[in-house]
């Protein structure tokens, strides 16, 4: 689960070479050939960190790389340039915020955070806003890291599922609601499977519409940091736009091809289903 190295340069930038979200939708409609060999290529860099992020938290891989990959294919051109200057609201592969990052406890330096902070302010009280400020500079670092992004991502997501599966809604929006994509259950889930079958939460009687579903679900709660409540608007866009990859990765046969269906998973620390710890050590 361990990197011995940071991401280089080219490494971070390799990650947005990619299609704008105007190409994206060109290619769904008129060049599909063109469209399943740019994801082939993005998959065969990254599948194997979406593999191992998603089966840390028992997340289905294929649900993981819906929302990863629906991220990337969905920034304009001005979003990709103000991520290449530094001014990007949002940070890395996954579009995280650094602010979601620190509520969440979503990279390493997220997850000390506050306790770094409070030993700030009881020690060197006149230095807490410099201090706010290195420690968000460090993890906008860590999010630009592909592989900290995916992993990132994927805690994240096990915290969405967790709360979906223990409180029957996530935030302000209530999960059994009709619209826009159907139904969803997720009281019933094995939270100790491995990994969880998310699709079983979609009321609909075909798997590939399920996983379809959820991904858009997912998609969307990961775009508006869902735990506060959906800003419906972008968040539905960008479940559109997870939907959309969930798809291409059936159609395409890429969730065999990639492995993005198993996992062999962590044994659950007793008394949890799904990890709680911090994400996984870049």
């Amino acid at each position: 689960m361990s990197r011995t190295r940071p991401a280089t340069g080219d490494e971070v930038l390799a990650a947005f070479r990619s299609l704008t979200t105007a190409q994206y939708q060109e290619w769904k409609v008129t060049d599909q050939a063109r469209l399943r060999r740019w994801e082939a290529s993005w998959l065969a860099v990254y599948a194997p960190r979406i593999v191992e992020c998603a089966c840390c938290y028992r997340l289905p891989p294929w649900l993981l790389a819906s929302v990863v990959l629906g991220e990337v294919t969905a920034m304009t051109t001005g979003e990709r340039t103000a991520e290449f200057l530094g001014l990007g609201s949002s940070v890395g592969l996954a579009q995280l915020t650094v602010d979601t990052a620190i509520k969440y406890g979503l990279t390493p330096t997220a997850a000390r955070y506050f306790d770094h902070m409070a030993r700030v302010a009881r020690r060197t009280p006149t230095q807490v806003g410099n201090a706010r400020l290195r420690q968000r500079a460090l993890i906008r670092i860590e999010l630009l890291d592909p592989a900290v992004s995916i992993c990132a991502s994927a805690r994240y997501l096990s915290q969405l599922l967790s709360h979906a599966h223990l409180a029957g809604r996530i935030g302000r929006y209530t999960i059994d609601r009709t619209e826009p994509w159907g139904v969803f259950d997720f009281s019933g889930l094995d939270m100790d499977g491995c990994p969880i079958d998310v699709a079983a939460a979609s009321q609909h009687p075909d798997l590939t519409e399920r996983r379809i579903r959820v991904a858009k679900f997912f998609g969307a709660a990961h775009n508006d940091d869902a735990l506060s409540g959906f800003r419906l608007g972008i968040g539905l866009t960008q479940g559109e736009n997870a939907g959309n990859i969930a798809d291409d990765l059936i159609g395409f046969g890429f969730i065999t091809r990639f492995g993005l269906e198993d996992c062999e998973c962590p044994e659950p620390a007793p008394g949890t289903s799904v990890p709680s710890g911090g994400a996984p050590q870049p």
